[in-house]
């Protein structure tokens, strides 16, 4: 189609710019529109509007101001060892992992890290082929990607090495045909540049993976919370979990993930073959 003989008119003027707000780059903009990529033709989407409001609970104004009180009296009373409800997957890993790898076979590592190891989003992000030790299986954190801006250091700590799982592994070894000859990191975007912001992981990939599968939306920082509950609840040592995890203190696995810790929990190491029953 000749653009111009039918937008010769406009298309070489100039694009208003608003003097008020920031203009938005194409990345964000893109992915406005992201989600309904995975929408394939009219009808399957009147289908998933259907679907996904079936069960779709709208909150009145008293139920809302119900659990924000709620949401106040655990930010509050923190010190006094509330019990809080955590959402986290075990067989949704399997069906998010597998989309993956049938629509971004060059991201399925990124959540299989997520989902196996408990890594942050942002640490995800700032990984580097050079901190990945393949001769032992283990992986340095030292740095992460928020708000933009790469930082070195983890949240608490310069730096932690932790074990990689076999089911990482495997994952991360498929990788290497994707970045490991282009890139020093792990995952980079359509620039050959690393991810600078959580919300393209969120919108390009992550919201089209939960829609494609059936699920319910959940923040992409739920991973970490599989990876912690699915390993208590298989009778990994807490401590394991808090050097995996990279929390301060047991004190801090004890008060989120209570719940999950069995009493006879004295299993040392990752054992694979548990982990791997919790999401098949």
């Amino acid at each position: 189609m000749d653009s111009y003989k039918y937008y010769g008119d406009i298309i070489d003027k100039k694009c208003p710019v608003s003097k008020t707000h920031i203009p938005m780059n194409i990345i964000t903009r893109a992915a406005q529109f992201a989600p309904f990529a995975a929408l394939p033709t009219h009808s399957y989407a009147l289908y998933e509007t259907e679907r996904i409001t079936e069960d779709f609970i709208i909150l009145d104004n008293q139920e809302k101001e119900r659990i924000n009180n709620l949401l106040q009296d655990i930010i509050h009373d923190y010190e006094n060892n509330k019990q809080i409800s955590i959402t986290y997957f075990i067989k949704d890993v399997k069906k998010i992992i597998q989309y993956m790898e049938q629509t971004s076979p060059h991201m399925t590592a990124f959540f299989a890290i997520g989902f196996f190891m408990g890594l942050r989003t942002g640490e995800i992000m700032g990984l580097k082929w050079s901190d990945v030790d393949f001769s032992n299986n283990f992986l340095r954190v030292q740095r992460t990607i928020t708000d933009g801006k790469i930082k070195e250091g983890t949240k608490t700590m310069p730096y932690r090495d932790i074990p990689i799982p076999l089911l990482a592994m495997k994952y991360i070894n498929r990788h290497k045909q994707y970045t490991l000859l282009k890139s020093e990191w792990l995952f980079i975007s359509n620039q050959n540049t690393p991810f600078m912001s959580y919300s393209t992981i969120n919108n390009y990939y992550w919201k089209k993976a939960l829609l494609a599968c059936g699920l319910r939306y959940r923040e992409p920082y739920q991973m970490r919370h599989s990876f912690a509950c699915n390993a208590l609840t298989a009778g990994f040592e807490v401590s394991y979990i808090q050097h995996m995890l990279g929390h301060s203190s047991l004190e801090m696995v004890f008060k989120v993930y209570g719940n999950f810790i069995p009493k006879n929990n004295l299993k040392n190491g990752f054992n694979d073959v548990n982990f791997l029953e919790k999401i098949s």
